[in-house]
């Protein structure tokens, strides 16, 4: 979900309050609501608290044997973020589907979307906007060095799905090196 501008904070706390109004459809646990009543109260998910609820699905994922792998904390698109990698069946898994549902979704959504998450994913972008447009144009992609960011990144989409029929799995797809930029 890409967010710009004065619409984070907007959709920042109605996707927290429409969380809170409907857990008991959706059985979010305990400890994610009263993150989420923090997020709503101060306008941000802290690290600790995103790290808080990614604890918690972990456990769960432990308590529902299901084997999992954290990356230790990084800057991804601009922001602190700790990826994750979960076991489970090609047709999926509605356990660990759970797990994440009920601990840490929500939140990790509104870490990601919050107004300084925003910004620091936009400003990381800008940082690398002239390098993106050259790297696509480097692979024939051209795009405009103005257009916005969404812009850029639906060319860099489209060239990817292209490269990946043209080149299939074998490999990573030619632009796929512009994959940081983006």
């Amino acid at each position: 979900m890409e967010v710009e501008g004065a619409d984070a904070a907007s959709t920042f706390a109605s996707i927290a309050r429409e969380a809170l109004a409907t857990e008991a459809d959706v059985d979010i646990a305990d400890d994610q609501q009263e993150i989420l009543r923090r997020a709503l109260e101060t306008g941000e998910v802290s690290f600790e608290d995103y790290r808080e609820a990614q604890a918690a699905t972990f456990a769960c994922f432990d308590a529902a044997g299901i084997r999992w792998e954290a990356s230790e904390p990084e800057l991804i698109d601009g922001i602190l973020r700790v990826d994750y990698l979960f076991e489970a069946p090609a047709s999926g898994s509605p356990q660990a589907d759970a797990c994440i549902a009920r601990h840490s979704d929500v939140v990790d959504t509104l870490y990601v979307i919050q107004p300084a998450s925003v910004e620091a994913a936009d400003a990381a972008f800008e940082a690398t906007r002239d390098q993106a447009v050259a790297c696509l144009a480097e692979h024939g992609h051209p795009v405009a060095a103005s257009a916005a960011r969404a812009e850029i990144t639906q060319v860099y989409l489209r060239a990817l799905e292209a490269d990946m029929e043209t080149f299939g799995d074998a490999a990573p797809p030619p632009v796929a090196e512009c994959n940081d930029l983006i």
